[in-house]
């Protein structure tokens, strides 16, 4: 399984289809980072944008996805080649969601984005049916025990 995962800002508000019955949300994350220039010894921002599309029936987290919203996301990976209008064959890659996680606005300073994304409201949107209710829960009394629900990864 190959699978791909980033955290980045969208480049714009997200675009929701009805494609045979169904909804896909398509929308662009960029991850910025600093690269450092051989030439002239100085650090330049490099960015990579991943196009994204999520087939799901959650349209709930549409009036969250707006520019500039910092978000994790998680799915498998797409390179895709086209002939752009300069007749020269270009690539992008592409991510088919299968987790998104909000984690804030460009706006908002780090401590705040992470305690909400880190909170129990529901800003995890998982494409994957999970099965909370079935999982075994830890009937302990002992309090040294983690319980399962509370782990870590």
């Amino acid at each position: 399984m190959i699978k791909i995962q980033i955290i980045g800002f969208l480049g714009k508000d997200v675009v929701q289809k009805d494609i045979n019955g169904k909804s896909v949300l398509n929308f662009s994350v960029a991850h910025t980072y600093k690269i450092k220039d051989s030439a002239t010894n100085e650090y330049k921002d490099q960015t990579i944008w991943l196009d994204c599309n999520w087939w799901t029936d959650r349209l709930n987290i549409v009036p969250y996805l707006k520019k500039g919203t910092q978000v994790f996301v998680e799915g498998i990976p797409n390179a895709r080649a086209y002939t752009s209008k300069e007749n020269k064959i270009e690539s992008v890659l592409t991510c088919r969601v299968n987790d998104i996680q909000l984690l804030g606005s460009k706006g908002q300073d780090h401590s705040s984005s992470t305690q909400v994304a880190s909170s129990k409201t529901n800003t995890y949107f998982n494409t994957q049916a999970t099965a909370t209710s079935s999982a075994p829960s830890n009937t302990s009394n002992d309090d040294s025990e983690t319980p399962i629900d509370d782990l870590p990864f």
